[in-house]
């Protein structure tokens, strides 16, 4: 069997499991165009359905993977859905889920498509595509006008927004609404750092080898200086590197399979004093408990995510991570680590308000 083939026949065999999917939704379900889940060990991803599950009470959400089988249509509108919910993530400016959500809004014409707070792919460097051309970004234009309000993951998100004359509102990322008050308080340091590392392109030019020689260097440097140091994996494709790292430093590791909750990660982020991380959704994790986090900015979005909750300045380019300059700014917020939590404590209430104020707003207009 050829490549080409298993493909289709890959393809063929979820356009079969959407419709049926699609088929067997209750009355008054929306489609949620995202990421895919369930069955997906990417805390990221599951974390943002969940999210928007929680935000909009009573109102079922139907994932569709793929562009729904036309045999799905006429059972779409015998069931009246209520309408479309675009996803959190880094959705739009990507063709993939542009075209998911033209599909959605054909079959439910003239039903209401919403938001809570969805991540814009920027075109200097988008996830495909090549780099500095904006047109896909454009072509999310006439989508985004069909919304009552677009609300987005934050001020660069915002921005190219604006370049393209959609205005757009800051609400958050949605994972936000698993913060806790009670997790949100100051907690003395317990000398224990947490690092995050992924499988990715799009690093800036740097060569992913490098970056994790980097960050090896920096793990060995904490542990000569007595500091305890923990391998966290968001996502399973990343338990590899990240079980290989630990063994290297001599340290435990998380496992994606470890952290399949909120719960579970929140627990996991209030045990350590600060977090260096590579994948946004690791951030966004330890925000959920005021952790304050270095990014390490494979891509705009993770600065985007640290910018909207006042942590811009702890973010570096992954082009520019080297072993000293970790530490360095590690050191620095160690003296800082106070006034840090207590600065991402109040962004994190702020945003999770301003989330379920869109929530609200997506709710209204779904229950029409």
């Amino acid at each position: 069997m050829t490549p080409t083939v298993r493909r289709l026949g890959r393809r063929l065999l979820t356009y079969a499991q959407d419709t049926a999917r699609l088929n067997g939704t209750e009355a008054g379900t929306c489609v949620y165009v995202g990421p895919r889940v369930p069955g997906n060990l990417n805390l990221g991803d599951n974390l943002l359905y969940w999210a928007h599950q929680h935000a909009l009470p009573d109102i079922p959400l139907r994932q569709v993977h793929t562009v729904p089988a036309l045999a799905g249509a006429r059972a779409l509108r015998r069931r009246q859905l209520r309408g479309t919910v675009l996803g959190g993530g880094t959705l739009i400016g990507s063709p993939s889920f542009r075209r998911g959500l033209e599909s959605s809004l054909r079959l439910l014409d003239g039903l209401p498509v919403v938001n809570i707070g969805t991540g814009v792919d920027d075109p200097v460097m988008p996830s495909t595509g090549v780099p500095g051309d904006n047109r896909e970004l454009r072509a999310w234009v006439p989508l985004l006008r069909r919304m009552p309000k677009v609300w987005v993951r934050g001020p660069l998100s915002q921005h190219l927004l604006r370049e393209v004359g959609v205005d757009a509102e800051i609400s958050g990322d949605p994972v936000l609404l698993f913060a806790l008050d009670a997790d949100l308080r100051h907690r003395p340091a317990v000398g224990r750092i947490g690092i995050n590392l992924g499988i990715t392109g799009n690093q800036w030019q740097r060569d992913p080898a490098e970056l994790v020689r980097a960050v090896v260097s920096y793990g060995r440097g904490l542990r000569e200086r007595g500091v305890e140091v923990l391998l966290i994996s968001v996502w399973d494709r990343d338990d590899e590197l990240t079980a290989s790292v630990a063994d290297e430093l001599g340290c435990p590791a998380v496992l994606a399979a470890q952290m399949r909750t909120a719960g579970a990660m929140r627990r996991v982020m209030r045990d350590i004093d600060i977090l260096v991380a590579q994948k946004l959704h690791a951030v966004v994790g330890a925000a959920c408990v005021a952790t304050p986090s270095i990014a390490l900015e494979y891509r705009p979005k993770c600065r985007d995510f640290q910018e909207s909750v006042g942590a811009g300045r702890w973010t570096i380019r992954t082009s520019e991570a080297t072993g000293g300059a970790l530490a360095a700014m590690t050191h620095q917020l160690y003296d800082e680590r106070e006034s840090a939590m207590k600065t991402l404590a109040e962004q994190v209430t702020d945003r999770r308000a301003a989330i379920g104020l869109a929530a609200i707003e997506a709710y209204e207009t779904l229950d029409g």
